[in-house]
């Protein structure tokens, strides 16, 4: 038998009313439907959906309108009973909820709601009561939605790596490496690594004998008066007095700032 929109069986409800019936956005609607089997499709019949959700696929008909009111999560739940959010929430965590409350249907690890017509039910019995008895559930126990699994490639394992891995075989990855095809940079690398090598030789703290003779010459022109000499700041050890001094040198003795930048560079 074919229905309004020419199926068979069931209606179908489409991406952007599966989303609103399990209260979901497009991306948690993807990965559920891809962890029941029916991703890839632009529809979804009503039947296979609550199929998913421990229903039988044959529901009375005079139901239908009722299982596809949207799902009510603990928010809801606790709005139409007239309880607190974290009273509902710990009926979930605990698994213990009270004598005739529905059985809530999982979305996720930790994300549960329910039927609203079995709340509407459990809240107001004699008005909803015998159309929620309607309901008839799957006997078998719906799976929760798998999460997706990464498959790493083999050859990247950690045991894989280390019995593959040996000083020998890097360095010679290393050295087949051809600098003209491989990249043009390596030879600029091997000149910028010499030249830190060679940075490296020199000393952080200029040379004693040459620093005292710069110190002498600009001691001989400071004023009387001065607050302290450049003899003291020369105790203090690293760059930051090598600098100093040079900025005193070329701000009190311009003069000697020429000489003092050949004394620097030849240390």
């Amino acid at each position: 038998m074919l229905n309004a929109r020419g199926k068979t069986g069931f209606d179908r409800a489409t991406l952007v009313e599966v989303e609103t019936f399990l209260r979901v956005k497009e991306d948690k609607r993807r990965a559920l439907l891809n962890s029941w089997g029916l991703g890839g499709m632009q529809s979804v019949a009503w039947r296979e959906l609550w199929a998913c959700l421990g229903l039988d696929q044959d529901q009375p008909e005079r139901i239908h309108k009722e299982l596809k009111e949207p799902l009510l999560l603990p928010i809801q739940v606790a709005a139409i009973l007239g309880l607190s959010v974290d009273t509902v929430n710990i009926w979930c965590r605990t698994n213990a909820y009270p004598k005739g409350f529905p059985r809530p249907i999982r979305l996720g690890a930790r994300k549960k709601a329910w039927l609203s017509l079995e709340i509407m039910a459990y809240r107001n019995p004699d008005i909803y009561g015998s159309l929620a008895r309607r309901i008839r559930r799957s006997k078998k126990k719906p799976s929760p939605p798998e999460r997706p699994k990464i498959t790493l490639d083999p050859d990247l394992s950690v045991e894989n790596l280390v019995e593959t891995s040996s000083a020998e075989s890097d360095l010679a990855k290393i050295q087949s490496i051809d600098p003209v095809t491989d990249g043009c940079m390596l030879q600029d690398l091997d000149q910028l690594v010499a030249t830190i090598e060679a940075a490296a030789d020199v000393s952080l703290t200029l040379e004693s004998s040459t620093m005292d003779t710069v110190i002498q010459m600009l001691d001989a022109e400071i004023h009387a008066g001065e607050a302290r000499s450049l003899r003291a700041r020369r105790d203090r050890s690293g760059a930051s007095a090598q600098a100093e001094v040079v900025v005193a040198a070329e701000r009190r003795l311009p003069q000697l700032s020429q000489s003092l930048r050949h004394i620097v560079a030849g240390a």
